[in-house]
């Protein structure tokens, strides 16, 4: 406990200080002690995993897991935003708002992880709201202003309906004279709770944190914050806070699947949130011309897929965790590159993009690649993920699944192949002025992401994959 109060301790003390210290030229230099303290607490975790820290934090493979994938892209994303900042002209105030806000997000991100108390899980997602919706706001525009109070208004409501759902624990713990709402305490009492209570909790929050993972229904802000926010901060949401909202769904299906009949109804209910998932995504992509919303949709696709993968069990665990991490490096080092894209053309608009292979090659092969790897083509993570999934689907014979799916799947992949082909090799409509092509520099954590992901994919680490069995042995099977 000690440990992680001073964390967040220093955390707040570097924001006051890049807020309060005005020297722009040694502004960035306040992110080599985060990045430091961030490195810290992951080995934190990785020395008392499996331990409660105390009744509020309580560390366990899965948070371990997930606080490495927020690390390598808080390292990538503090990369991108550096560059970002270097090429806009902007006052030392805006420079120190985004850089003190992206710190607060990532520390409040790793804390989600190792929450073990659901009213401190839900305060440290409430408290990545407010960051989130300061750094949608970087370019001043009405655009950004419009899109930040939507995000905080909706992401406030939903994480509230959350909360109605963690009332609804309390309500159901008081029948049987518990009134704590410490994981795990209440994974000794879940079994002999009443089974309506928990299922109306689970709906609730199922609706709220949709906002954070960004599924059904909640889904449409987390699309507009990622059209308007900077690249670098649309990575880092569709990378990291879909690791995020995944693991606070993740504790509650938890706990409940302790109930055998919670257990099945939460994985039909998880089944159909994951179907209308893909759906929406397959059809909003048909007309869409922006390509930041439609990396966004993608997302909702992949994010559709895990919960699918989660509702299956047994193997379904594994299929959800590979690809949840596999498409979170993948969905990162594609927005990191698509900001380049956008700093040569200055738009986002694919009537005004084309040619970007000969324009810049090194570019090219890096979104030629991505686009592979995000279609679930070999050498991808992605490929060993969703072939666990289709063939657990094959197994069971649920035919009424994994037909439609595969169907929406191929929609996807049809709208997904033509804007990335046309981007890349067709001329766009209107031929605008380039500025730079890419500094190799700047392509180095793209790669790496990109490598770890064909590492799972063609030679996945024995030691990865026992421990992610280890992290989700004790769930029903």
């Amino acid at each position: 406990m000690d440990a992680l109060i001073i964390y967040y301790s220093l955390v707040f003390f570097l924001c006051a200080c890049m807020y309060f210290i005005k020297y722009k030229s040694i502004q960035h230099a306040f992110f080599i002690p985060f990045l430091g303290m961030q490195v810290w607490l992951n080995i934190f975790c990785y020395q008392h995993m499996g331990e409660e820290v105390d009744e509020y934090f309580r560390i366990d493979r899965l948070s371990v897991l997930f606080m490495s994938v927020i690390t390598i892209l808080a390292f990538a994303t503090i990369f991108h935003s550096i560059i970002f900042a270097s090429r806009r002209k902007e006052t030392y105030k805006m420079i120190a708002i985004h850089d003190s806000a992206l710190m607060i997000l990532i520390s409040m991100m790793s804390g989600v992880l190792i929450s073990g108390h659901l009213a401190l899980l839900w305060a440290f997602l409430e408290a990545t709201t407010l960051a989130s919706a300061m750094l949608i706001y970087r370019d001043r525009s009405k655009k950004s202003f419009e899109a930040a109070w939507k995000y905080f208004f909706v992401c406030s409501i939903g994480v509230a309906l959350a909360f109605v759902g963690i009332l609804f624990i309390v309500i159901a713990g008081q029948e049987i004279k518990n009134p704590d709402i410490n994981i795990s305490t209440l994974m000794k009492f879940v079994p002999s709770m009443e089974p309506l209570w928990l299922k109306i909790a689970f709906i609730f929050v199922l609706t709220g944190f949709s906002v954070k993972i960004g599924v059904a229904p909640l889904f449409t802000v987390d699309i507009d914050a990622k059209d308007a926010a900077p690249l670098h901060i649309g990575a880092i949401f569709s990378g990291g806070m879909t690791v995020v909202g995944f693991m606070a769904i993740f504790r509650f299906y938890e706990l409940f699947s302790l109930s055998p009949e919670l257990y099945t109804w939460m994985n039909k209910v998880l089944l159909i949130t994951g179907m209308l998932s893909i759906l929406f995504a397959a059809v909003y992509t048909l007309k869409i011309n922006n390509f930041k919303r439609m990396l966004a949709y993608s997302s909702v696709e992949h994010a559709g897929i895990i919960l699918i993968a989660l509702s299956l069990g047994h193997f379904g665990y594994m299929a959800a965790i590979i690809h949840l991490i596999c498409h979170s490096f993948i969905k990162a080092s594609l927005f990191y590159q698509f900001g380049n894209i956008y700093w040569l053309h200055r738009t986002d608009d694919s009537a005004f993009l084309g040619n970007y292979f000969r324009k810049d090659s090194v570019g090219g092969i890096i979104i030629l690649l991505a686009f592979f790897m995000i279609l679930a083509m070999p050498p991808s993570g992605l490929c060993i993920s969703e072939f666990i999934l289709i063939k657990s689907l094959f197994l069971n014979n649920d035919w009424f699944v994994l037909v439609p799916m595969l169907v929406l799947l191929t929609v996807m992949f049809a709208n997904l192949a033509k804007r990335f082909l046309d981007l890349l090799f067709m001329p766009p409509k209107e031929e605008r002025v380039t500025r730079r092509r890419t500094n190799y520099i700047e392509i180095i954590p793209q790669v790496i992401l990109l490598l770890l992901v064909m590492w799972i994919g063609i030679d996945p680490p024995a030691q990865l994959m026992v421990f992610m069995q280890d992290a989700v042995m004790h769930l029903p099977r």
